[in-house]
């Protein structure tokens, strides 16, 4: 079990675990905000008790920030390796790269989908899943609707290596970086303005009234694309460029600008929380004109920010790990390691238990009524039975592909490994 429990060694990336442990929990408890919609007898009860959340829990209506925040973080790791790669042998073994990516992610995948077909069958959608085509085609149909962002993180991972080689120089890294800045921005404020059913509602909005198309509109064009989400790769890329090229010059500066670095990493969170306290979840005639502009401000420019100030944060944190600080030392705490360790079990089953928890919590029968207290059990349960099977998950299937068992059976495949 100290695979699991233990950290084999310390170092600067300690505080990574804690970025990642964060991202699964948030995403655990925005579903089960989510998903109790699901339980209530009438959607009516769901919006009242969306209403009684207070301003300063917002976040959990926005808990969804977690994938972004994953896609950072994705970026930093791989984006490091391989500038360090190109600049170290002067290019990147693809082939090593690709194979290291789908062994990582594959097996568990693999495991979930043929769940999925002992369950419900075959159907061909399941190719897509496959081919990480699933964000793109056919959304009523997706298997496993939470794997959309698998298939972003597969469709990046197919350029990461070529957009990296193309890079090679501080200028043509600048252009790369501006343009996948701005082709998220472009693409969410012409979607966006595009749509009568959005400009003049909010997401409860078009929950309440079923609305499906604008929904899977909303959905398409808006949520599960990799245009939506280029954003969070290109911060997460220039915090690895960062890291690799410019990380004494930036670790002297945070050691000479000690009290400008605190002010940094409060106005950093400060800017993540207001833009997660931001309630796509309330209906649009209850909003104020100032909260309209704050809405449609969020839709349009929202996750980017979000993304952004995340990148400044990891980077920050990175930086100082090795002088102590306050956010290094509770994001590097041993008690995320675990659940950062499992955390891609975790998000691949965590529905399936969070419906679990319901059952445990509330029986078959239908809501009329949940407190926050009880959303919070249900969470708490969720991430409980689902860090458990994470577990499980780890010790029979990913430890064998990540760990150097695979080497063991497969000694061609040694050589392609780092």
């Amino acid at each position: 079990m100290k695979e699991v429990f233990v950290r084999r060694r310390k170092g600067n990336l300690d505080p990574l675990d804690g970025f990642r442990a964060i991202s699964i929990i948030l995403v655990i408890v925005f579903h089960a905000y989510f998903f109790s919609q699901y339980a209530f007898t009438e959607f009516s009860q769901f919006v009242s008790f969306s209403d009684s959340f207070p301003w300063y829990l917002h976040w959990i209506k926005r808990g969804d920030f977690g994938v972004d925040l994953f896609f950072v973080l994705s970026a930093f790791l791989i984006g490091s390796q391989l500038f360090k790669e190109n600049a170290n042998t002067g290019g990147i073994q693809m082939p090593r790269f690709y194979a290291k990516r789908l062994l990582r992610i594959y097996p568990v995948y693999l495991f979930a989908l043929l769940l999925v077909m002992l369950g419900d069958g075959w159907d061909y959608h399941v190719l897509l899943n496959l081919f990480a085509l699933n964000n793109i085609v056919d959304l009523k149909a997706i298997v496993i609707p939470w794997s959309w962002s698998l298939s972003v993180e597969l469709q990046f991972y197919a350029f990461f290596p070529l957009l990296i080689a193309f890079a090679n120089t501080g200028r043509r890294f600048a252009v790369l970086t501006g343009f996948f800045i701005a082709i998220p921005l472009a693409w969410t404020a012409w979607f966006y303005l595009q749509s009568d059913g959005l400009r003049t509602a909010t997401v409860m909005d078009v929950l309440r009234t079923n609305d499906t198309d604008t929904m899977l509109y909303y959905m398409q064009y808006l949520y599960v694309l990799p245009t939506v989400r280029m954003a969070a790769y290109a911060f997460g890329l220039l915090a690895a460029w960062l890291w690799v090229f410019r990380r004494d010059l930036l670790t002297d500066w945070l050691a000479t600008h000690v009290w400008q670095t605190k002010l940094l990493v409060v106005a950093t969170l400060l800017g993540m929380w207001f833009i997660a306290s931001v309630d796509l979840y309330q209906t649009f005639e209850h909003m104020t004109p100032w909260q309209r502009v704050i809405y449609k401000t969020s839709m349009l420019v929202g996750r980017p920010l979000f993304t952004l100030f995340a990148a400044i944060l990891l980077m920050v944190t990175v930086l100082s790990s090795a002088k102590n600080s306050v956010t290094s030392r509770l994001l590097s705490h041993p008690a995320w390691y675990p659940i950062a360790r499992v955390s891609y079990s975790m998000y691949l089953f965590h529905p399936v238990f969070l419906f679990a928890a319901f059952y445990l919590l509330f029986g078959d029968a239908g809501l009329t009524q949940l407190s926050l207290w009880g959303l919070a059990g249900l969470a708490v349960l969720g991430i409980a039975l689902s860090f458990l099977f994470g577990i499980v998950t780890y010790y029979a299937i990913e430890r064998w592909f990540i760990e150097g068992r695979f080497e063991q059976w497969f000694p061609w495949y040694k050589k392609q490994r780092t």
